[in-house]
């Protein structure tokens, strides 16, 4: 059985295990909608953030302008605000869709950095002792010269 999902990707599913194993056929449609999250830091401007992924996107030759591309703010994460960009390529191949996302992801970047808008990772500090077991530390020797 063969359907479209509203990311315009045709899925084959096997009618034995319509209920199970779904197969994800990006490239076969004459558009694709591509999505992906851009995390910012609760500190920035989220309305700026949008504003930049929305340039970028327009910018971009392959992205399409009708769909139109979208932000939507979707997580509130452990370290970030999560924005997901959501856009349209025409005629995707697995080369074209692959090299615009990269494309696109890479631009955004790059504006982000120009702009001070910071993607944050995970911080984690770790505090503690060291407890050793009874008696003397043990120590390395160094091997007696000759």
């Amino acid at each position: 059985t063969r359907v479209r999902s509203f990311d315009n990707e045709l899925l084959t599913v096997p009618n034995a295990q319509l209920t199970g194993d779904v197969l994800t056929n990006p490239v076969e449609a004459d558009k694709l909608r591509m999505k992906f999250v851009f995390g910012i830091s609760y500190d920035d401007d989220i309305e700026g953030a949008t504003d930049i992924i929305l340039e970028e996107a327009e910018a971009h030759e392959d992205i399409m302008d009708d769909p139109a591309p979208s932000v939507r703010l979707t997580e509130l994460g452990g370290s970030s605000v999560g924005l997901q960009s959501r856009f349209w390529i025409a005629e995707p191949s697995r080369a074209d869709f692959v090299a615009t996302r990269g494309e696109y992801v890479t631009a955004v970047k790059e504006r982000f950095d120009e702009e001070g808008i910071d993607i944050p990772y995970p911080h984690r500090t770790l505090t503690g002792g060291i407890e050793f077991a009874d008696g003397p530390a043990a120590t390395a020797e160094a091997p007696a010269e000759e």
